[in-house]
């Protein structure tokens, strides 16, 4: 029963698929943190706990879809309005990028999560990931290490991305 619970947050799609784990290095624990974005929330320690783990699972999945190439998982995890700001300060949006990931001009081969931490504010949450990304863009293969600010929104029982900045860590 539990194990049905911890896995409320990731839409359905995701839970009937394999996944292949060689590819994506993800790190394995959520930094506790007392502090909320917004101030103080209604949730019992239990029930923020719970959603962290949520979060950390949409985000594991995401990273995942991206290394596979998984366009519609992306589809599924990423809100109608995204936005993703690369390290150059664009501001691409939602179907730009996923269109060049489908036409392979933007590839992730690898990413190696190195610390990951989550903070709450209701339906709400901000994820900050440190990690070693190995991607190729317009045929230029090259390894950097990011820091990625995700904003996560919990609508219709599932954590879907508003939008990703990255940036040089």
């Amino acid at each position: 029963m539990a194990q049905t619970q911890h896995r409320t947050g990731i839409h359905p799609r995701l839970l009937e698929e394999e996944h292949d784990f060689k590819t994506v290095k993800l790190a394995q624990t959520v930094n506790d943190t007392s502090e909320h974005i917004g101030g103080p929330t209604t949730m019992t320690v239990a029930q923020e706990q719970q959603a962290k783990t949520e979060v950390l699972e949409s985000h594991q999945a995401l990273f995942r879809a991206m290394v596979e190439g998984r366009t519609d998982v992306l589809d599924d995890l990423l809100e109608d309005r995204f936005t993703l700001t690369h390290i150059t300060g664009y501001v691409q949006p939602r179907d730009e990028w996923l269109a060049e990931i489908r036409s392979a001009k933007f590839r992730y081969h690898e990413i190696d999560e190195k610390n990951v931490s989550v903070e709450l504010a209701g339906s709400t949450a901000v994820l900050i990931s440190r990690a070693v990304f190995t991607v190729t863009i317009g045929g230029s293969r090259g390894t950097w290490s990011l820091q990625s600010t995700l904003q996560y929104r919990r609508t219709k029982g599932h954590w879907t991305v508003d939008w990703y900045r990255a940036r040089f860590d």
